[in-house]
């Protein structure tokens, strides 16, 4: 990996930009379990640093082309690190969203992602736009967080009653962020958030 750093560290065209961010995506999951090798790890976010600082220095469209899915995939597979960095160099990131109109609050909530949720609490005056967000089906972010949870996250916790009572602390804390509206509105199918919650975990209690 040294030396992949070294050979790319100063690459300028914008064709190679996006094989490296497809070979970022490609190994992303691996940056989740090798944490515990700090310096794999570090040389990694280096590369993700100087990759974010150097496509920050394109325009606009070139920039968004490039980070956008980087940054979604990084916010759903929980990878902080990367969801950070790429919105410290392009803070116009924050409003990138995915085919189904959710940004990676949306989708941190979705996938169970605490680290990533986490940074909601460095937005300053861009967190009402991130929570007043809907999702093509009409879901507002606490909708989201009635949903159940991926399995992979599910599985996390052995005991069913400990998933649900997991499940129902995340509704929570989701639902402390959000207006108190919020709790009220309807989705596209005419459901509340706790309508949504009830309906997606029936099958969590039997």
């Amino acid at each position: 990996l040294r030396s992949f750093l070294d050979r790319f560290i100063y690459i300028e065209d914008q064709k190679l930009f996006r094989m490296l961010w497809e070979s970022i995506e490609g190994s992303a999951p691996r940056i989740r379990k090798i944490r515990d090798t700090k310096l794999q790890h570090d040389q990694i976010l280096k590369l993700v640093k100087h990759l974010c600082k150097k496509a920050a220095e394109l325009d606009y469209s070139t920039a968004s082309a490039i980070l956008k899915h980087p940054f979604l995939l990084a916010a759903q597979l929980g990878i902080d690190e990367v969801v950070e960095e790429i919105m410290e160099s392009f803070p116009y990131a924050i409003r990138f969203h995915d085919e189904e109109n959710r940004n990676i609050f949306q989708l941190a909530v979705l996938n169970r992602q605490e680290n990533v949720f986490n940074l909601i609490y460095q937005l300053g005056s861009s967190y009402t736009l991130v929570i007043s967000s809907r999702d093509t089906d009409g879901n507002n972010i606490l909708h989201l967080a009635g949903l159940l949870a991926p399995q992979d996250r599910l599985l996390l916790v052995a005991n069913p009653v400990s998933r649900m009572q997991r499940e129902i602390q995340w509704f929570k804390e989701v639902e402390k962020l959000v207006p108190p509206t919020y709790k009220l509105d309807m989705n596209f199918e005419g459901k509340t958030p706790v309508m949504v919650f009830k309906e997606a975990h029936g099958d969590l209690v039997k």
